[in-house]
């Protein structure tokens, strides 16, 4: 869309005002990056700023502290969160909170899955259209046969295709499961449903601990100015104010993670400090990774549908990655030749 609005003439370039307010200490380069594109909407990642974030938007494993402390210790690798899900499976627990109703919530969890193995590069690559890369790969296919694993398993809430996103949540908030992948912004509705102190947050743990792994991450929308305005200046001078420490800390007030959180001003031990905690990790190791659905204009509609697929067991990985792959050469085909 913003590539869209760039082309079209409609967005001011932020990059003086950026310059002048300095926002590279609040977004990072690769954050800035999904905020950019050429002068003329062709090339994104890259160019220009047209829009800054004020918050972070991050996919992680929230859990019930209750349910996972009869697990055993909260696991460090990827092995040891598999053998928790089968652990809770034998204990007559729904491992993995999940409805799918809505569709983009299988995005990330599969996204989570493919993260473990690709390198970040090729996350870059794919998401800004460079290098000729392909979403035919042994990394990509092998996510897919590992998320037909876990369905395969009954990791998931029975009959979650049919199952929506906030009865979903509302579910987990109430008892339901052990673990729920998703975003960091339900920490805010977990809180006024009076069940913060009930759950925990990590990171998905990598192959080996102590590997910095890539996780789906990213910023909230990003905050734009026409460029038709007559208040420019003054439009800035707002959005500086709502990337300030003043306005974040009003941000934390209600859950959201703002880019620029001060972990000192955070009450420790609670839902919130872990999130907290895990988005000054993502920071810190450069390990956030892409949602997959920015691929291409129409990618999100195809991952949806082939993600109902191969969860519902109708396709093998192959076919999966092949689908995605058919959207994203096609799209990349019609840039090449504008």
């Amino acid at each position: 869309d913003m590539g869209a609005m760039v082309k079209a003439g409609i967005l001011t370039d932020l990059t003086p005002y950026a310059e002048k307010y300095g926002w590279s200490k609040i977004l990072p380069a690769s954050m800035a990056a999904r905020n950019s594109f050429s002068a003329d909407g062709a090339k994104f990642g890259e160019g220009n700023l047209y829009g800054m974030p004020i918050t972070a938007e991050f996919i992680g494993v929230y859990y019930n502290k209750e349910k996972a402390a009869k697990l055993g210790d909260q696991p460090k690798t990827f092995d040891a969160f598999e053998a928790s899900l089968k652990a809770a499976k034998d204990a007559g627990e729904t491992p993995i909170q999940f409805g799918d109703l809505d569709g983009w919530p299988a995005i990330h969890t599969y996204g989570e899955i493919q993260h473990e193995n690709v390198a970040k590069q090729y996350l870059d690559d794919f998401i800004y259209g460079r290098n000729d890369v392909s979403f035919v790969m042994p990394e990509n296919k092998d996510a897919a046969a590992r998320l037909q694993d876990w369905v395969k398993a009954g990791y998931f809430t029975p009959d979650f295709s049919g199952i929506g996103y906030d009865d979903s949540w509302q579910g987990f908030s109430g008892g339901k499961g052990v673990y729920m992948i998703t975003g960091s912004w339900i920490s805010g509705e977990l809180k006024a449903a009076g069940a913060d102190g009930k759950f925990g947050f990590f990171l998905m743990p990598p192959k080996a601990e102590g590997t910095p792994n890539l996780h789906v991450a990213g910023t909230g929308m990003a905050y734009a100015i026409r460029k038709s305005s007559a208040q420019q200046d003054l439009a800035a001078e707002y959005i500086d104010f709502l990337v300030s420490p003043d306005a974040a800390n009003v941000l934390a007030t209600t859950g959201i993670i703002p880019l620029a959180v001060d972990p000192a001003k955070v009450e420790p031990e609670t839902l919130y400090a872990d999130i907290v905690a895990s988005w000054q990790h993502i920071l810190s190791t450069d390990t956030a990774g892409h949602y997959l659905d920015w691929a291409s204009p129409t990618f999100y509609d195809t991952i949806v549908a082939a993600l109902t697929d191969l969860m519902g067991l109708n396709i093998t990985p192959d076919d999966f990655v092949q689908q995605l792959q058919d959207d994203y050469g096609a799209f990349i085909a019609k840039q090449a030749s504008s």
